[in-house]
């Protein structure tokens, strides 16, 4: 039994090198494509750029959810992982630490940093999450925009158990939902809630992203931003991700790595398709122009 266990987790670890290793070279490839400031022609990402890539905010409560991401990182309390999804390298009803998902399942403050410019570029009022993990990245959406109603849902209960107990004061409009995603949109499907803004923070193969987006239609409208997290998560997540772009719903596709960003922009008269990379410095080298 011990050495059946001792292969497992060698198995599990070599796999987990070897998506590393996949997604290094993703990242070199991504980043030699990538644009900078001094690359862009078009007033509307010019404008892009400079208010979602590299604002940085002193927003006091910013600070706040680091502080609580922080204690995250300090806690070793145990949970039951029971609904990850594919995206995530923890086994289905495993002991994990609150303090090993801070650290590999809850989005870093730069991406973070990216969703709170997105909301306040875009001044959206009506925002979905799928996939509250610890609920960083949800009050990074709220803190966008004070006023704007953030729902997030969640599919783990013990996550959800945790979120709901995030005293943040001022995080008025958030609201927390236990539900799985597909359970979430089909409740929906009768009613009249239509989101400004969607983050997919959830459903990282093909298998289950798209069915996601086919239940989003009747709580989007025309001019949604929808947010797909991880797009180089794996190979079946970037072909995925080109095939969303180019079904020719959207003329916008911005991708910054860490997701994708799609929208319809009645001022854009030719699609715009193209990598933005998050250093501000002037850093590629003539050869990559």
């Amino acid at each position: 039994m011990t050495d059946l266990k001792t292969d497992l987790q060698l198995c599990r670890m070599t796999i987990q090198l070897r998506n590393r290793f996949a997604r290094l070279i993703a990242f070199l490839s991504w980043i030699k494509k990538a644009k900078t400031v001094d690359h862009l022609d078009s007033p509307y990402l010019f404008n892009f750029y400079k208010n979602v890539v590299v604002k940085k905010s002193d927003d006091s409560n910013i600070n706040n959810i680091e502080l609580l991401r922080s204690k995250y990182l300090q806690d070793n309390t145990l949970i039951n992982v029971t609904d990850y999804g594919a995206g995530s390298s923890f086994q289905q009803g495993a002991l994990r630490s609150i303090k090993q998902i801070a650290c590999t399942a809850v989005s870093s403050k730069a991406k973070c940093n990216l969703l709170y410019n997105l909301v306040q570029f875009y001044k959206v009022t009506d925002i979905l999450e799928l996939g509250t993990s610890l609920g960083i990245s949800g009050l990074y959406l709220q803190a966008g925009n004070l006023n704007a109603k953030v729902t997030s849902v969640e599919g783990d209960p013990a996550l959800f158990e945790i979120t709901k107990r995030n005293d943040q004061f001022w995080a008025k409009n958030l609201q927390l939902i236990n539900s799985k995603f597909d359970s979430f949109l089909e409740d929906h499907r009768s009613l009249n809630s239509k989101y400004d803004l969607v983050f997919i923070d959830g459903g990282h193969t093909s298998d289950q992203l798209l069915p996601i987006l086919k239940n989003l239609d009747h709580v989007i409208t025309s001019s949604t931003i929808l947010i797909i997290d991880d797009i180089y998560w794996s190979k079946d997540m970037k072909d995925t991700w080109h095939k969303i772009k180019s079904d020719g719903k959207y003329n916008v596709a911005i991708d910054l790595w860490y997701f994708g960003i799609l929208c319809s922009e009645a001022q854009i008269k030719e699609p715009i398709d193209i990598c933005l990379s998050p250093l501000s410095k002037r850093w590629k080298p003539g050869l990559f122009r």
